[in-house]
């Protein structure tokens, strides 16, 4: 039949696609400091998942789950920008931005078991932005910062310049001019208005997560304290601490540090962690181990 003689075939292929993949990795791998300053705004958004905390009260229902999807559309977004999908990776980055500051947003009132398991559900809409920066700002903490270095008109720009993208805001935001040609090319102001807006938005959402958890510039020697066995959730080691400042403002991390220095609650936290005795070789060498054996049964 006629209809039979159709088959499959796209303007913006994989085999393109790909091309342009390689082409970007060339172009980041030219340029160390500018992919260097990328990465770092990745693994310092994967380094702020140790501060949220896993509770067997908020666990189950899901406070947590805003945070990894969040993260799948991170990646997600660089690889479709890397690939030459431009448009579609600023859609994907803008539905980062939002999940992102979902988490704070339910943890705001301190009562995110009772707040999120409804939009985990699937029973409540996700908040509009304007309810999700308000709720936001009933946090002291946030309310502070934002009236030293004006968060929430930044986080709204942010968002403005991908609702464009999202919405197709006239011609200046769409996949053609993004990329000038309507198959896959390597686009250098493209990729890197994406990289900005990333690092932009990745930085968003670590202060406001940091305004909610205060105690995570207060890093904790928790390897000398718990060894291999260290807490799940709520604590941030030196190291993580080292990185995710990196990709703050120095007068930002100033505030920041002044803020958890005087949260009552992050300095009984770091009191209590700071007196605990630290963990003897002879029970590391049993938790080492302990930890080899699991590794062994869980592999059978």
């Amino acid at each position: 039949m006629l209809l039979d003689s159709y088959p499959l075939s796209l303007i913006n292929g994989h085999e393109n696609a790909m091309g342009v993949w390689e082409e970007s990795s060339e172009f980041l791998g030219a340029n160390e400091m500018l992919a260097s300053t990328f990465a770092r705004h990745f693994w310092a958004f994967r380094a702020i998942e140790d501060l949220i905390p896993q509770t067997l009260e908020n666990f189950g229902p899901g406070h947590f789950f805003p945070y990894t999807e969040a993260y799948s559309d991170l990646e997600v977004s660089f690889e479709l920008a890397a690939q030459r999908f431009y448009k579609s990776a600023l859609v994907t980055l803008r539905s980062f931005l939002e999940l992102g500051l979902l988490g704070p947003y339910f943890a705001a009132r301190r009562q995110e078991h009772v707040d999120a398991p409804p939009w985990l559900a699937s029973e409540q809409p996700t908040p509009k932005r304007s309810e999700l920066l308000r709720r936001l700002r009933q946090m002291e903490h946030f309310e502070t910062f934002d009236q030293a270095f004006d968060l929430v008109p930044r986080i709204r720009s942010t968002s403005d310049k991908l609702d464009g993208f999202a919405h197709t805001r006239g011609r200046r935001h769409s996949a053609w001019t993004l990329s000038t040609s309507n198959v896959n090319t390597f686009a250098e102001d493209a990729l890197l208005t994406h990289l900005r807006l990333t690092q932009d938005s990745v930085r968003h959402v670590v202060i406001t997560i940091l305004l909610t958890y205060p105690l995570g510039l207060c890093g904790l020697p928790l390897d000398d304290k718990f060894g291999l066995n260290g807490p799940v959730g709520g604590f941030l080691r030196y190291d993580h601490v080292q990185l995710i400042e990196s990709i703050i403002l120095a007068n930002e991390v100033a505030i920041l540090r002044e803020i958890a220095l005087h949260d009552s609650r992050a300095q009984e936290v770091v009191t209590e962690i700071h007196a605990l005795p630290d963990i003897t070789p002879e029970e590391l060498e049993v938790q080492s181990k302990e930890l080899n054996r699991f590794m062994k049964e869980s592999s059978t």
